[in-house]
């Protein structure tokens, strides 16, 4: 009996110590991803930035990473890859499941240029709710933001 609760414990902590570094991957994944889209826009302006960031055989969808983009000057979504119908759409009272404010919150993160921000969504595989964490990045007036499933 003892035997098998240490053998599930022992299999418990290999879970756990594993799991990690796929967060912590995920995490540098979605910072490069967007560092990435920022410095592109930088380089070749909005509307072919716009473009690029869409393009699902370009090198900006990666999987289930996206990069979108809303205007911190009127919480408009400016771009979004794969919901185009959201464009120009107002999200400052967007809320998840819990009411939280997700581009008030989004906004508040990158005061000081960029930061995290923990939501629940619904997963577009499960269909479920589930948790996410997103990563934004100001530059200008926009904020450049993507993230992924807990």
């Amino acid at each position: 009996m003892i035997r098998q609760i240490l053998t599930s414990l022992a299999a418990v902590a290999l879970l756990a110590v594993v799991s990690q570094p796929a967060a912590a991957d995920q995490k540098s994944d979605v910072v490069a991803l967007v560092n990435e889209a920022v410095e592109h826009f930088k380089k070749v302006g909005a509307e072919q930035a716009y473009k690029d960031l869409a393009d699902p055989k370009g090198s900006f969808i990666r999987g289930d990473l996206y990069v979108y983009v809303i205007s911190m000057a009127d919480g408009r979504m400016v771009m979004h890859p794969i919901n185009p119908k959201l464009n120009g759409t107002p999200q400052l009272d967007m809320k998840d499941p819990d009411g939280k404010l997700l581009t008030r919150a989004t906004f508040d993160a990158v005061k000081n240029g960029d930061g995290w921000v923990k939501f629940k969504w619904v997963h577009p595989t499960t269909k479920k709710i589930a948790s996410k964490t997103s990563f934004g990045k100001a530059a200008g007036d926009l904020v450049f933001v993507s993230g992924f499933y807990d």
